[in-house]
């Protein structure tokens, strides 16, 4: 067993806290570019909604840099928003917000099929009535069957989101 191993759970999570710490106070105009580190230290120690909103950010950092690792913060955030407890206030919220930067920027280079993602955020709209997000998500998911010539399943995609909107 290695010596982190054998620490204590408690013990490790204030090593990461302080490790977090000691990275975003080491150069403070640097954050946004280590957010995907901090937010690693910073789940490791435990605060998932904290984690959550770091890789959000490094995903946002890391979007106008290279979408393949942005993209790889936005599946952390969404993973780490699936985990939150069911009863954690703003967890729909999340894993919608997740899900969308990963829906809305897939034009932006290759990507696995987004249609999962899309589905996923058809039930959870359906929880929390968010239109938008749906929208955006079926938008770039018909722009993805129209780059692969599926046109017809583009064309009912836009009408779903024509019916959306009027609802």
């Amino acid at each position: 067993m290695g010596a982190y191993e054998s620490q204590l759970k408690s013990d490790r999570a204030k090593l990461h806290r302080r490790l977090a710490a000691a990275i975003e106070a080491r150069n403070p105009t640097s954050a946004d570019q280590n957010a995907a580190l901090i937010a690693e230290h910073i789940e490791a120690a435990g605060d998932l909604p904290a984690a959550f909103n770091g890789h959000m950010c490094a995903g946002t950092w890391a979007a106008t840099r290279g979408m393949a690792a942005a993209r790889v913060s936005w599946e952390r955030a969404r993973q780490i928003a699936d985990d939150l407890p069911t009863d954690y206030p703003n967890r729909t919220a999340m894993r919608i917000a997740a899900r969308t930067m990963v829906c809305a920027t897939s034009w932006r280079g290759e990507y696995q099929s987004i249609s999962r993602r899309v589905d996923e955020l058809r039930d959870l709209r359906a929880a929390a009535g968010d239109k938008v997000s749906l929208a955006l998500g079926m938008f770039e998911l018909a722009g993805e069957h129209m780059r692969y010539g599926r046109v017809r399943e583009a064309s009912r995609l836009f009408a779903e989101q024509i019916a959306l909107g009027g609802r």
